[in-house]
């Protein structure tokens, strides 16, 4: 059986994958929401 341990980190050359922080809102918003074009398909 499989047994949750928690987010974990994954690091690349170009890509960091990780658990959201409420520090991340601003930049959320800044770099997806606040672009029209960038929303343009996202319903």
């Amino acid at each position: 059986m499989l047994e949750h341990k928690g987010t974990r980190e994954l690091r690349t050359k170009r890509l960091i994958l990780r658990k959201f922080v409420i520090s991340d809102v601003a930049s959320m918003y800044k770099n997806l929401v606040y672009s029209i074009l960038k929303t343009e398909f996202i319903n």
